[in-house]
C-alpha cells in the first residue's frame, strides 16, 4: 500500500496539483487522499470495502493505470484482513478468558491443581513400579541362591528318647493263689482234698504227706 501511495503522490507532485485540487476533483477528502499516499489502510479499516474504489477515483484522476496498481492493492488488503482476523480471534479469546476468570476466579487455579496432580500421579506409579521391581529381584535372588545353601546343609538329628522300660513285677497267677490257700485248708470227714491246678485228689488220712505235692 505504501508503493502504490508513492506512486499516486509522485503523479500528483509532478502535475502540480494539491491535495485540494484532488479533492474538489474526486470529491475524496483531503484526510482521505493524504492517507492513500501515505499507505495508511488502518485509516480505511471501517471502509475497506471501498478503498478499491478510492485508489480508482485517485489514479484515474492523476492518470495512472489503476490496472497496474489492483493486483498490489488486493493483496495488500487481504493481508490486512487477515492479520484483522488473526487479531480479532485474540481479542476475543482474551474478553473470553476475562470473563471466565470474574465468574470463576478459581478456574485457573483448578487446572494448575490438576496439572500437578497428575504429575504426582505418574511419580507415584513410578516409584511404586520401582520398589515392585527391587522387591523381585531380591526374592529372585534369595530363591536362587540363598534357598539352596540353607537345603545342602546337614539336617540336625533329632535326639532319640529312650523311655525306660518300668519291668513288671511279676504277679501271682490265680491258680498259685487258689493251691496256697487249699494248702492249709482244714481237713474234713478224715480226708484231705487237695487241689492241683486241672486236677483233684482225694487222699486218706495216711497219705496226707503224698495229698500235699
Amino acid at each position: 500500500m505504501e508503493r502504490i501511495g508513492s506512486i499516486l503522490k509522485e503523479k500528483r507532485i509532478e502535475k502540480g496539483l494539491s491535495l485540494e485540487d484532488m479533492s474538489k476533483t474526486t470529491k475524496l477528502s483531503t484526510i482521505q487522499l493524504e492517507a492513500i499516499e501515505e499507505g495508511n489502510i488502518q485509516f480505511f479499516k471501517e471502509d475497506l470495502s471501498y478503498l478499491g474504489y478510492f485508489v480508482r477515483y485517485y489514479a484515474n484522476a492523476l492518470g495512472v493505470s489503476y490496472d497496474e496498481l489492483r493486483g498490489e492493492l488486493d493483496d495488500t488488503i487481504h493481508a490486512y484482513t487477515d492479520s484483522i482476523t488473526v487479531s480479532q480471534i485474540q481479542k476475543q479469546d482474551e474478553i473470553t478468558t476475562n470473563i471466565r476468570n470474574k465468574v470463576n476466579p478459581n478456574a485457573n487455579v483448578k487446572v494448575h491443581r490438576a496439572k500437578k496432580s497428575r504429575r504426582f500421579d505418574f511419580g507415584t506409579v513410578g516409584l511404586v513400579v520401582l520398589g515392585v521391581a527391587i522387591v523381585t529381584l531380591f526374592g529372585y535372588l534369595a530363591i536362587t541362591y540363598v534357598v539352596p545353601m540353607f537345603g545342602s546343609a546337614d539336617p540336625i538329628e533329632k535326639p532319640v528318647i529312650t523311655v525306660p522300660k518300668v519291668e513288671e513285677e511279676e504277679k501271682p497267677t490265680k491258680a498259685v493263689e487258689i493251691l496256697k490257700r487249699l494248702r492249709n485248708q482244714a481237713k474234713y470227714n478224715g480226708y484231705c482234698q487237695s487241689y492241683i491246678p486241672n486236677r483233684i485228689y482225694n487222699c486218706g488220712l495216711g497219705a496226707r504227706e503224698r495229698c500235699h505235692p
